[in-house]
């Protein structure tokens, strides 16, 4: 386990070298509870001028409507403040740090879409919120007492798939090597 950004997370299950090769081949799953999760809600036009906004900050963000009236956004959490202030620039419009009410994993992989679309999530016992991330990666965000239940559920669908746990420290170089492509 490491700390990143205040928030315990597994940084590696063996070796990185390995763990990036399973995220580039095949599949991994990681816990990312290191970032920010933010819910916004308000007038659907201040809502939509938010997000807007966020598509213009140098620093990344992933969102997700939930209705017309509201979001989910995610962002690192050395950039929450940041993300709150251009969120929070719309008079009817409020974003609020949820972040200890959700649980946090990255599917990534060149099988990440193949896993979502096989896990066949409940609907009606609260469905997990899927962000894209990046081509590949996707963040599942499901209540945090479902965090367990949704991670093994992953590791069962995907294990025909390849699936394999992997550390932030193999979804950093990762990251890292995407920005310099």
């Amino acid at each position: 386990m490491t700390v990143r950004h205040g928030r315990p997370v597994a940084a590696h299950f063996g070796s990185m070298a390995t763990e990036t090769a399973v995220c580039t081949g095949t599949l991994g799953i990681a816990d990312r509870f290191d970032r920010t999760t933010l819910k916004l809600w308000g007038e659907p036009m201040d809502v939509c001028l938010a997000l807007a906004a966020l598509d213009r900050l140098p620093q990344r963000t992933w969102s997700s409507p939930l209705t017309a009236r509201g979001a989910i956004v995610r962002c690192e959490r050395a950039d929450m403040a940041v993300c709150l202030d251009a969120l929070c620039r719309f008079e009817d419009a409020v974003a609020v740090d949820v972040s200890d009410q959700y649980a946090a994993i990255e599917v990534i992989g060149p099988r990440a879409q193949a896993l979502l679309e096989a896990s066949g999530f409940d609907a009606q016992n609260a469905p997990p919120i899927v962000l894209s991330e990046a081509d590949g990666a996707f963040e599942v965000l499901v209540a945090r007492e479902r965090g367990p239940e949704v991670w093994d559920q992953l590791l069962a669908v995907g294990g025909p798939l390849g699936v394999a746990c992997v550390g932030i420290e193999a979804i950093e170089h990762l990251a890292a090597a995407r920005r310099f492509r």
